[in-house]
């Protein structure tokens, strides 16, 4: 597990890209997503490695003093079902714990299985916008 920063991601850009593009989430991310400037993205993102190679990613940033937002996490199709994506998760609860009260984000609202992902990680659904479902976990 590695904090993300911009060279880095600017760096390993293909693999990011190449991981979007093999996920289920659409629209996919483009490089102008990925780099969009939010609070304190490069400080509360991170990348998980296997073999030297990033296999998954957690992009967040903060959108309160009390408050960080996961916007994107995913795991390579080849490193999914090993628990790896549990464990970014822990991780950036862990980053953002000292700092933050809160971590959110939003859910496909269909998306039965991802809802119970994120509810055994401690994630309460609050709202549902657009179909989408609002999570908050206390930290």
């Amino acid at each position: 597990m590695v904090k993300m920063t911009y060279n880095f991601f600017k760096f390993s850009f293909p693999t990011f890209e190449k991981i979007e593009q093999n996920s289920e989430l659409k629209p996919f991310w483009s490089y102008k997503d990925f780099v969009l400037d939010l609070p304190k993205k490069w400080d509360l993102s991170l990348a998980f490695l296997t073999k030297g190679v990033v296999a998954g990613f957690a992009i967040t940033s903060q959108k309160t003093p009390f408050c960080a937002h996961l916007h994107r996490i995913m795991i390579s199709p080849d490193w999914r079902q090993h628990g790896f994506a549990r464990s970014l998760l822990l991780a950036l609860k862990k980053l953002c714990k000292n700092q933050y009260h809160f971590l959110t984000l939003f859910v496909d609202s269909s998306n039965k299985m991802l809802h119970g992902f994120y509810q055994k990680e401690g994630f309460l659904p609050v709202r549902i916008e657009e179909q989408k479902t609002f999570m908050v976990c206390i930290l």
